[in-house]
């Protein structure tokens, strides 16, 4: 399959969330002696048939993709809405709901020397445009982590994850090359590696102590599947609070978005306490079900493929919560099973102009 994706149509999907309040008082991300990162990330390429090799029914339809993944850090362009992700090479482009000021890593087709032009667009309509030429090699970075840096009153069952800006080499993902430190001394923990190769998920043992300082630390042992480790060590400091979190809602990330035919979307589930605070377990099961259609493939972990024009409805197993879901671009608050329903759009040109650049 040729690793360029030339296409005229888009597939809409809204994904129907739940969602109470924000998830944290202050940006995720890497820690930094100033601030917190802001800006575009993009990674190398890489072919995605590899990444799905736990799933055979969607093995065949991925098979010789070429992608990278574009990320843009949390806390990047505040009361940002709306993220659009343009290859102009390959002729690609899609939008999807900006979480938290940015959006976690999203597969786009490209090549080396390709550009990959981001525009994130806020609340208020203003946008700010970024663009980043693609480079064969390019070692893998944290993106952000829950509960994100300097974070205090972290609930003592708080789900511990940290999302890397490419899939990682899961033989690399270990107790050892990621850690959890109290008060500077080793915590015991396991860690666990999400179905994405994207996330990686701590779980102490006997959960964590009220009123402590932690420290989760991710080292260069950390590989992706290239072989490349990340550049340099990561730590992130928060504090745990002496509350539990009660779960409140299940949040479905990107909560909507418009992809081409022949491109994929990974669907994540986390559930939230009242504060927004995800909590444990991090990568709890999720049933998703797809209505009957020739639109999409949807494998077990939530990865969306848009086959043809049409539309079809997924759902998750889940349908207590309330919170809002996106209709015609509005937001309107609903009780009802969390879902996508994916839908034909005719793609028109680039969407959301850029009023200012980085």
């Amino acid at each position: 399959m040729n690793s360029r994706l030339h296409v005229g149509v888009a597939l809409g999907v809204l994904l129907v969330l739940a969602w109470v309040g924000a998830c944290s008082d202050n940006p995720g991300g890497p820690p930094s002696e100033t601030s917190p990162p802001t800006g575009l990330v993009v990674s190398h390429p890489e072919l995605l048939a590899s990444l799905t090799s736990s799933s055979r029914s969607m093995s065949s339809l991925l098979e010789g993709d070429e992608l990278v993944y574009v990320a843009v850090y949390p806390g990047t362009v505040r009361g940002a809405a709306s993220v659009a992700i343009q290859n102009p090479t390959a002729r690609f482009t899609l939008v999807a709901a900006a979480s938290d000021g940015g959006i976690d890593p999203v597969p786009v087709p490209a090549l080396p020397g390709d550009s990959v032009i981001v525009v994130v667009t806020d609340s208020s309509g203003q946008s700010v445009r970024f663009g980043e030429e693609v480079r064969a090699n390019r070692p893998p970075i944290v993106i952000r982590t829950e509960p994100p840096h300097k974070k205090t009153d972290v609930p003592v069952n708080a789900a511990l994850v940290v999302v890397f800006s490419e899939p990682m080499d899961s033989a690399t993902i270990t107790s050892q090359s990621i850690q959890l430190l109290a008060n500077g001394q080793p915590v015991d923990a396991q860690v666990a590696f999400g179905p994405d190769r994207l996330r990686a998920a701590i779980a102490v043992n006997g959960g964590l102590a009220p009123n402590t300082s932690y420290t989760l630390v991710v080292t260069p042992g950390v590989r992706d599947l290239t072989g490349l480790s990340l550049p340099q060590r990561t730590e992130v400091d928060f504090t745990t609070g002496s509350t539990t979190g009660r779960e409140n809602s299940l949040t479905i990330t990107p909560s909507g978005a418009t992809v081409p035919v022949g491109s994929v979307l990974q669907l994540t589930a986390t559930m939230r306490d009242f504060s927004g605070n995800a909590i444990s377990p991090a990568f709890r099961a999720v049933q998703w079900t797809v209505a009957p259609g020739n639109a999409v493939a949807l494998s077990p972990t939530g990865l969306v493929r848009a086959l043809n024009p049409g539309q079809s409805r997924i759902t998750r197993d889940r349908s207590e919560f309330v919170g809002p879901r996106i209709i015609r671009g509005s937001i309107r608050s609903a009780q009802e099973a969390l879902a996508a329903t994916v839908s034909v759009s005719k793609w028109v040109g680039w969407v959301g102009a850029a009023t200012r650049r980085r």
